[in-house]
């Protein structure tokens, strides 16, 4: 089963025969049609109608929906909420403040290492170089490595993310240098302001949907926080495991998208004194995105997976923590991987 995403605003999604369809209500037309069965969920983006047929159909049959707005991500999940053997010892876990931190410390040298590796890697490429790039990422790159140290000795939930936000400047400020031509001076969030800021906050988006479906699937109540602080209605642990993947996942295939110019300003659109992607470019984005899950990726112990079945690993390696106080190994992203 697989994850379909409807982009295209003004769209209708429907069921038909047992089948789920997209149509253009304006002429009728079908942009897309999927045999229910082989839907696990469906993400739907701004400005896009789905039947309140299809959603009954899609909760009778444990089906997950998620609703991407606004630079948050909605997860409507019936039947797959935890059992109360895992959501007990969550809440406990939850409270924790030692069992947190042990966790924070290893999602923040996990990212810091991969921001660490991607700049590495960028430093190669003959593009960074003719720019007088080169330094700058390699330079960056090590103060990353040394911050991912520092991150795994620090001695609270605070000091931990005023390390990230230090060491996250250093990237974004690195990247910077070679992205300048598209706008790019930083991260820009709320709201983005030029096209790389624009294809983040959209991949991010991506990325947290699935996540939350491995959480869920691995029995995770998904607002209980570790390194994020437990908010109603805030995916708080996804976010917490989205850290080890924005880089592998989300920057590198920006990257690619930019530098390959499959992706420029005409792929923008202003919004509210911002930078959203317009329909064509959250296509692209969503296809590459896609097509980087299925992708095989470097693993720290040697050789490669898919990056969707890493995800799904790291979720129930999450959850063996959290329920069975195992061990925690994050995922980190190492060179070999490709970008």
């Amino acid at each position: 089963m697989g994850v379909l995403h409807v982009t295209t605003q003004g769209v209708k999604v429907h069921k038909r025969q047992g089948q789920i369809e997209v149509v253009r209500p304006a002429d009728g037309s079908v942009l897309a049609r999927m045999p229910l069965e082989q839907v696990e969920a469906l993400v739907v983006h701004p400005g896009v109608e789905v039947t309140t047929r299809l959603l009954y159909t899609l909760f009778r049959l444990g089906r997950l929906v998620y609703l991407v707005d606004a630079g948050r991500v909605g997860v409507l999940a019936p039947g797959n909420h935890p059992s109360a053997a895992h959501l007990v010892p969550q809440v406990e876990r939850s409270g924790d403040l030692a069992f947190r931190l042990g966790m924070a410390r290893a999602f923040v040298e996990a990212k810091l290492d991969s921001q660490a590796t991607y700049l590495g890697l960028r430093a190669r490429r003959e593009g960074v170089r003719r720019e007088g790039c080169k330094e700058a990422h390699r330079e960056a790159s090590e103060v990353l490595r040394q911050k991912a140290q520092e991150a795994a000795e620090a001695n609270s939930l605070e000091s931990l993310r005023g390390l990230e936000g230090a060491a996250s400047a250093h990237y974004f400020r690195a990247l910077a240098c070679g992205w300048r031509r598209y706008g790019f001076e930083g991260r820009r969030r709320r709201p983005p302001t030029d096209l790389i800021n624009a294809a983040l906050s959209y991949g991010y988006m991506l990325l947290l949907a699935e996540v939350s479906r491995a959480l869920l699937r691995a029995e995770l109540h998904i607002e209980l926080g570790l390194y994020h602080e437990t908010q109603r209605g805030n995916p708080s642990l996804a976010l917490d495991l989205m850290e080890e993947f924005r880089v592998v996942a989300v920057d590198a295939v920006v990257g690619r998208l930019v530098g390959g110019h499959r992706l420029g300003k005409k792929h923008t659109r202003p919004v509210d004194q911002g930078i959203h992607l317009n329909d064509e470019g959250r296509k692209i984005l969503t296809q590459a995105f896609a097509a980087r899950l299925e992708e095989p990726v470097a693993l720290p112990e040697g050789g490669k997976a898919k990056l969707q079945e890493i995800i799904a690993v790291q979720a129930q390696r999450l959850r063996e923590a959290i329920v069975h106080g195992k061990p925690y190994r994050p995922y980190t992203w190492r060179l070999g991987g490709g970008a």
